[in-house]
C-alpha cells in the first residue's frame, strides 16, 4: 500500500519522518509526504532522504532552497497560475469560485 501524509507545511521534517516510520512499521509499502508550503529548514532535505519517505510532493509557494541537489526525491507543483488568477479576480472585484477551472 501507499500512503500519503498531508500537511500544510514541512519545516525541519521531523514529523514528517517520523509518521514514515510508523506507517511502514505498520505495513506500508510507500509513504508519500504532500505539502503546500516547504520551508525545509537546514538539515530538513537530508532528514528526509534518510527516513523512511520515498516521495516529497510540494508546491512552490516559497522560494526552494538548493533545489538542484534534491530534485529526485521531489516534485515540485507550481501556483504561479492559480495566483495569478486569484490576483486578477481580486483586482476585478470577481468571485473565487472555480478558480482552478476558470
Amino acid at each position: 500500500r501507499t500512503c500519503v501524509v498531508y500537511d500544510d507545511l514541512v519545516d525541519t521534517g521531523g514529523t514528517l519522518a517520523a509518521a514514515a516510520e510508523a506507517l511502514k512499521a505498520a505495513g506500508a509499502g510507500r509513504v508519500v509526504g504532500a505539502v503546500v508550503h516547504a520551508v525545509l529548514s537546514e538539515g530538513a532535505v537530508e532528514r528526509l532522504e534518510a527516513s523512511a519517505v520515498d516521495e516529497m510532493v510540494v508546491t512552490d509557494s516559497l522560494g526552494l532552497r538548493g533545489e538542484g541537489t534534491w530534485r529526485a526525491m521531489f516534485t515540485v507543483v507550481s501556483v504561479a497560475e492559480v495566483l495569478a488568477k486569484a490576483i486578477l479576480r481580486i483586482h476585478r472585484e470577481q468571485s473565487m469560485e472555480d478558480l482552478e477551472g476558470g
